[in-house]
């Protein structure tokens, strides 16, 4: 499992709601329906086929199970592997599909960078670099429970008995592995945005956090000097250990970079 970084990062345009959430520390925690990649949260569920053991178990389960007619116990004893695999899959399949369609309606996701630099982050997240970013530590709560985002070309398998797992034991889903792979899987196509996300049981709802937590913003090259002095009046008011920093266009390389502290 990768490493948590000691920081990550919170891209943001300059907006009434999200100037409401940085005056009460708190993140908001989207649905994912309502994210810009049609596979995110959304990834169809391909069953790993059962094998001849798993079927042989359940076949001696159904028949030590006293709610099952003897008869039909007898029945399933001589009943092919195969036809019992086809009519496993379509049923758990089915299934499955339900049981992941609530569990992704019901979460809320915030989503963070490890980098606070890049153009296209600053382009797409933070009002076209007139917005701004916020470092957050990882020691506090939520942030140190973000899970970071795999990249990857290949559709994830999840098998029957990973996803019993996550139907039957929801509460751990900070440590659930499959719960993961719904929600922390993309395509190569985002890599650049190097994310890490904050998972909760509830969506569209702000969540506070410690005011510690904040560790520093970063204002957007071309955010308006109006709003930077708003910007700085807010922070240097409510948290005076938080470092603020003015964004510029690197004449280097293509990154912003912030070398100029307002503090």
């Amino acid at each position: 499992m990768k490493k948590r970084p000691d920081s990550i990062f919170k891209y943001e345009s300059f907006t009434p709601l999200s100037l409401k959430n940085l005056q009460s520390h708190s993140i908001y925690f989207g649905a994912p329906k309502d994210f810009n990649d049609p596979y995110d949260c959304a990834i169809p569920t391909s069953l790993a086929e059962p094998t001849d053991e798993d079927i042989e178990n359940l076949k001696s389960k159904l028949a030590d199970d006293p709610t099952v007619p003897p008869l039909h116990q007898e029945q399933l004893k001589s009943f092919p592997i195969e036809k019992i695999r086809l009519q496993l899959l379509k049923g758990i399949e089915s299934s499955l599909n339900k049981e992941r369609d609530m569990i992704l309606s019901s979460r809320g996701i915030s989503c963070f960078s490890a980098k606070n630099d890049n153009l296209l982050m600053w382009s797409h997240y933070a009002d076209k670099y007139r917005g701004y970013c916020m470092e957050f530590s990882t020691k506090y709560e939520p942030f140190s429970f973000a899970h970071h985002v795999k990249y990857t070309n290949e559709i994830p398998q999840i098998s029957m008995k990973e996803m019993s797992q996550v139907i039957c034991n929801e509460k751990n889903e900070n440590n659930n592995e499959v719960l993961r792979r719904l929600f922390c899987i993309k395509s190569l196509s985002w890599e650049y945005e190097e994310e890490w996300r904050v998972i909760r049981k509830d969506a569209n709802i702000t969540c506070e956090y410690d005011p510690k937590a904040l560790q520093a913003v970063y204002l957007g090259p071309d955010m308006e000097d109006q709003i930077v002095e708003i910007m700085c009046l807010i922070l240097k008011n409510q948290n005076q250990n938080v470092r603020i920093f003015k964004g510029e266009l690197s004449s280097t390389q293509f990154r912003v970079e912030f070398k100029n502290e307002l503090n």
